[in-house]
């Protein structure tokens, strides 16, 4: 049965009801009745639903670029590769409006985001659609996904990330897709089990968009949801439901061992798990990054450094000759900044900095933070403890006074900082991502001993946009380093990294 437009934007006024506000892309995801890609079909993009509805776009020309670029940054993480202008769509914060006025063009904001542009974007859209109509001309019809990849030039993937799925393709060439709701039940589930044997595995949603001959929605229309579609074809369910805890890890430890394949955690879970990325997401959270370290195997992005490797880096840093490298490095070092903050950094957050009896202060205005009302105040240590257990000082104080009695220029006048902890980690020859940084604060007080209250108020847990939480490091220390801290108590499911065997806590 067709879902009637008005249906749609009636759910699209409730949701914006239950939040008080015009929802993105995102949240309605989580709380529509129907899904994102329905909407898509039925507007073309979500702006167009949302002024269909009747209310303003979602477009902020006042975001900051760094903001905006820290979020391409984080859906470039959550999916494994650099983002195309509809992954950013369907998983962005912002909207890809948005992304027009700041950059001018999708690839403009990829580079300043230093990402390779996804070389299938550079592939003229007319050229692929051309390659399409061939095709069609060649099988005397609408062509399949199989027609294509047995005739066409490019790759299924490169059609995939240029228009988002195959029956889209087929859209903007101006076929017919396969989307009639009187199509014979018995040839839809046939084309699921294709699908199904050619993954060798139950197929997700988002495969069946890319290799299905027919719409997900005509499979919503005909089975009332894709897992009703997979029972009736008589595959396992991908969302499957009271799988225990211990099978989803054993599983993921196996595929892990077996594959070692160096992907995103999502691409992972997409590609070489029975079980659906959600499932593993439901029962332990984390976005699969908890699922990786309550299975003995160390996550693949967000890792802390080693105590030897965070002194070194403090070490370098701090004995730069170049004051804001030095300036911008230790700040990094010592309070979990992300970069759309550190640009706006201004002397005036300063407090106690001449004190010979109280460690100095970093304020940072409420206004530049994501979820609160309240500025956060963060500790500047005069000191730092070694690996060997030393005292040793940081010289913030030195830095920050250097800086001011010179004049320097720092904040919005000086935009390099968001490098400096790149060529900081290069000058001390450290191989790691510079995300890992702030998760190297919050392990390195935590193997201090240092409460969890004042490590969440050091690194800005709650008061930034961040993945991860203190808790996520307590028990990444819990299970690599065999070190409990004692605002942690473990509980649930556990596999020895070592060995693999299950320990229950």
């Amino acid at each position: 049965m067709n879902i009637d437009t008005k249906e749609i934007l009636d759910d699209l006024v409730r949701v914006r009801q239950a939040l008080e506000r015009t929802p993105t892309v995102q949240e309605y995801k989580q709380h529509g009745e129907y899904s994102y890609s329905t909407v898509r079909r039925r507007f073309g993009k979500w702006n167009n639903a949302l002024e269909a509805a009747g209310w303003d776009v979602n477009v902020k020309t006042d975001i900051d670029r760094e903001k905006l670029l820290n979020d391409i940054k984080r859906v470039e993480q959550e999916l494994g590769r650099t983002p195309t202008a509809r992954d950013y769509d369907e998983d962005g914060k912002y909207s890809t409006s948005t992304v027009s006025q700041l950059f001018g063009k999708w690839n403009l904001a990829i580079d300043a985001a230093g990402y390779d542009i996804n070389k299938e974007l550079k592939i003229n859209r007319e050229k692929l659609l051309n390659d399409i109509n061939r095709v069609g001309k060649e099988v005397e019809g609408t062509p399949t996904v199989r027609d294509y990849i047995e005739h066409g030039e490019y790759s299924h993937e490169t059609m995939r990330r240029v228009f988002g799925g195959w029956n889209d393709a087929l859209n903007a060439a101006g076929w017919e897709v396969n989307n009639e709701a009187n199509i014979d039940r018995e040839k839809l589930l046939n084309d699921v089990n294709r699908v199904g044997q050619e993954l060798k595995r139950t197929p997700t949603v988002q495969e069946y968009k890319e290799y299905g001959e027919y719409s997900h929605e005509t499979m919503r229309q005909q089975f009332g949801g894709w897992n009703d579609a997979l029972n009736t074809a008589g595959w396992d369910l991908n969302k499957d439901i009271d799988i225990p805890p211990e099978q989803l890890l054993v599983h993921l430890r196996e595929q892990v061992t077996e594959k070692n394949i160096d992907v995103g955690l999502v691409e992972f879970f997409e590609k070489n798990i029975k079980y659906h990325y959600s499932t593993y997401n439901s029962e332990f959270g984390g976005g699969g990054w908890r699922a990786f370290a309550r299975a003995g195997l160390r996550p693949k992005e967000n890792v802390p450094l080693s105590e030897t490797k965070y002194e070194l880096y403090i070490r370098t840093a701090k004995n730069s000759s170049n004051p804001k490298l030095a300036l911008y490095g230790m700040l990094r070092a010592v309070v979990g900044l992300p970069n759309y903050i550190v640009k706006d950094f201004d002397m005036d957050w300063i407090r106690r900095l001449d004190s010979d009896h109280q460690p100095t202060l970093l304020t940072v205005p409420s206004e530049l933070l994501e979820s609160t009302d309240d500025d956060w105040v963060a500790m500047l240590p005069p000191t730092y403890t070694t690996e060997s257990g030393q005292r040793k000082p940081t010289q913030i104080d030195s830095i920050l006074q250097w800086i001011r009695e010179e004049n320097i220029a720092v904040g919005t006048k000086y935009r390099k900082q968001g490098n400096a902890v790149k060529t900081i980690m290069h000058e001390a020859g450290i191989d790691a991502d510079t995300l890992d940084l702030r998760a190297s604060i919050v392990a390195h007080l935590a193997r201090k001993g240092v409460s969890k209250k004042k490590i969440k108020m050091q690194v800005g847990d709650e008061k930034t946009n961040w993945d991860r939480s203190v808790k996520d490091y307590f028990l990444y220390l819990y299970q690599f380093e065999d070190y409990c801290h004692p605002d942690y108590e473990p509980s649930g499911i556990f596999l020895d990294p070592d060995s693999g065997k299950v320990r229950k806590i």
